[in-house]
């Protein structure tokens, strides 16, 4: 019954059999998906996408500053460069922030918001970076060139691309992933700079981010009235093909399922299955340059020029629709309370209500795979084309031993670049002759484990030159994988 001083008298259904009073006098209002929580405004388009940390906070540019901003809204710092910022910021372990900026630098930013290093490249950046397990930043410039930096801010390498490059991504293996844009296909290097493979020549230009599947496949979009997403094999060759009605900037995510989805300029959100073909199209009323996201439950999210974000169900229906009042470029984030947070041209980023709940438990459920950008699979090695692997097992801190001595020892130098050129090439061959041959198996394992301490010492010591011994020793074990495969 309602009382006079605002109150319901209520009879609860517990032990105790005693009549409550529940307040009515103060309302809590539940949160409505898809309504605006609060809006951060910048100086200029944010067609940055947001990168969030594991403390919540979000990391955006907009203009020629990096934002950070609290969970609340508010403003936590905003680092200031020398020109616009589009590209979308990454975090690593560590905490520390990295963005390119027009000003032709890539800057690491501490958690505090002030500058760490700044690395200079030879023209504008527009790239997202990517980070490795080494904690080895990856960066396209256009000048050009793909940079290999280390955590300090010092080059460990480039890589002459000769034309303008996507954003990279990181396989499990450590190969990196980049778009060529006049080239007209998918480049794969090694993680110590050199060409792994090109793929085929696509259509048009190859200006989307790829993203990474579980299997090991690369999904990648086409422009230039090539119209398509490509679907290439971990050795470069086509998988698939999928058409769209015009071309394909958006960077591709992939669904618990192994559901494609990625946006067109044709005004659509594609849902594609894992052979390539349709399942479903959704249309909005402009470009879908945006990347989408995929929630927890299966919702996907993704913007169109049309100045909205779109909720999709996982069967292709719409559930809700927010405007921006203005572009949206920048590919959405969702937090782990599920709210979606996505950049404007109308100089603002934008949290909305959500129930998600967070990311969808996949191999790439993002735009640069996760909320920190990474752009990095899972690190994994395949034993059935990776010797040492099929040869050690599983062995995790053995296999960390032999991959910190091949990129911070034998990537060094010329020579040891094309040992380790030889060692991948000779990969698959050399696993189907260890499976045939037991006995040269168990030599080899023998001869590794030997290896190994020299190999740690080496590089822990680093830097120093290698003893006479330990190349000796290396050399002998190249030499027996030389031999083993014939070449």
């Amino acid at each position: 019954a309602l009382t006079f001083d605002g109150t319901y008298l209520w009879n609860a259904d517990v032990s105790d059999q005693k009549i409550y009073k529940l307040d009515t006098t103060t309302t809590t209002s539940i949160p409505y998906d898809g309504t605006l929580k609060w809006k951060f405004e910048t100086e200029y388009y944010v067609d940055s996408s947001p990168a969030i940390g594991l403390d919540g906070t979000i990391y955006v540019g907009g203009g020629r500053f990096l934002h950070a901003i609290n969970p609340d809204g508010t403003e936590k710092w905003a680092f200031k460069t020398g020109s616009v910022v589009r590209s979308s910021p990454a975090i690593g372990t560590d905490g520390t922030i990295y963005v390119g900026s027009h000003d032709i630098h890539l800057y690491a930013i501490n958690p505090d918001g002030t500058k760490k290093w700044a690395f200079k490249t030879g023209y504008q950046i527009e790239s997202s970076p990517a980070i490795a397990s080494d904690g080895t930043i990856y960066i396209g410039s256009t000048d050009r060139n793909l940079y290999a930096i280390n955590p300090d801010g010092t080059k460990k390498w480039e890589y002459k691309a000769g034309t303008s490059i996507s954003s990279p991504a990181i396989g499990s293996d450590g190969t990196i992933y980049v778009g060529s844009f006049s080239k007209n296909r998918l480049i794969a290097i090694h993680p110590w700079g050199t060409l792994k493979w090109k793929s085929f020549r696509f259509g048009g230009a190859a200006e989307s981010s790829p993203a990474i599947g579980g299997d090991g496949t690369i999904y990648i979009g086409s422009t230039d009235n090539d119209h398509r997403l490509y679907a290439i094999n971990p050795d470069g060759t086509k998988k698939w093909a999928f058409e769209a009605g015009d071309d394909v900037y958006s960077s591709p995510a992939i669904g618990p399922d192994g559901t494609i989805y990625v946006g067109s300029i044709d005004r659509n959100l594609y849902a594609i299955n894992p052979d390539g073909t349709k399942k479903w199209a959704f249309e909005t009323g402009g470009w879908v340059d945006s990347s989408p996201v995929i929630g927890k439950d299966g919702i996907i999210y993704a913007g169109s020029t049309d100045q909205y974000l779109y909720a999709i169900n996982p069967d292709g229906t719409k559930k809700w629709a927010f405007n921006t009042t203005n572009w949206i470029l920048s590919c959405p984030a969702i937090g782990p309370d599920g709210t979606v947070y996505v950049g404007s041209r109308s100089e603002h980023l934008y949290a909305i209500n959500g129930s998600s709940g967070g990311l969808a438990n996949s191999a790439w459920p993002m735009f640069r795979r996760n909320l920190q950008h990474t752009g990095r699979a899972d690190e994994k090695e395949d034993p059935q084309t990776c010797p040492v692997s099929y040869i050690l097992g599983d062995n995790a801190q053995q296999l960390e031993i032999i991959r910190q001595f091949r990129d911070k020892v034998l990537a060094k130098s010329q020579t040891g670049r094309k040992l380790i050129d030889l060692y991948y090439k000779a990969s698959e061959k050399t696993v189907e002759i260890l499976k045939n041959n037991p006995a040269i198996k168990k030599s080899a394992k023998k001869l590794l484990e030997a290896l190994l301490p020299a190999m740690d010492q080496v590089t822990v010591s680093l830097p120093i030159t290698l003893s006479q011994k330990t190349l000796t020793k290396t050399v002998f074990l190249l030499d027996k994988i030389k031999y083993l495969v014939k070449i």
